[in-house]
């Protein structure tokens, strides 16, 4: 892979966000390439994943000394009362900005997309955002037919069919790679599995 970036930057951007304790979490690997070491700023927001209007989740600026040549993982988290849920019939999505400074400079700018959702499995079923959620999918990936050619056509049958889950078996679907097919659904409420041959 090629990097561009400072001379610090987010190698990868995790949230974990809980309903139940109404909290967003976050796990932010830095990156330090050159011989010297570096004290960083983080800072993050996060926006509506639709684009304009203000950030609804500002975190507290943090801050990290990165050893020359090293990595650090950074674990924040903060209360966030009211945030918009994910949902299937309604995909609220977010995404997160990630700056990291160096010098009082911007070095780095990552943004993350995410929804905010939890899943339980206590008792006997699944629970999303704390309701019992059945789960229901086909054994074919798209459907039949011409449906995994077109990841739009799978989700149309998969809703006329009344399946409200994806079992993503493989690399490709609909045209699309894995990270941009996994996009895709998110944006359009599919909760998906992976699967794979020990199933």
């Amino acid at each position: 892979s090629l990097v561009v970036a400072g001379s610090a930057y987010a190698a990868d951007v995790f949230c974990r966000p809980s309903v139940k304790e109404k909290k967003l979490g976050l796990e932010i690997t830095l990156r330090n390439p050159t011989g010297a070491e570096q004290k960083v700023q983080v800072v993050n927001e996060a926006l509506p994943a639709a684009g304009g209007g203000k950030a609804e989740k500002v975190f507290a600026p943090a801050e990290a000394t990165l050893a020359a040549g090293q990595e650090q993982t950074l674990k924040l988290g903060e209360a966030w009362e009211t945030p918009k849920l994910w949902w299937p019939d309604d995909p609220q999505l977010y995404r997160l900005v990630t700056k990291v400074l160096v010098g009082g400079k911007i070095a780095d700018v990552r943004v993350t997309p995410f929804g905010f959702r939890e899943w339980d499995w206590s008792g006997k079923q699944f629970k999303l955002n704390g309701v019992p959620w059945l789960l229901f999918a086909d054994t074919t990936q798209s459907g039949g037919g011409k449906t995994r050619e077109s990841a739009e056509a799978a989700v149309a049958f998969w809703r006329k069919s009344g399946q409200n889950m994806w079992r993503f078996w493989d690399d490709k679907f609909g045209g699309k790679e894995r990270a941009e097919a996994l996009d895709f659904m998110d944006q359009r409420g599919v909760i998906v599995r992976a699967s794979g041959i020990f199933d």
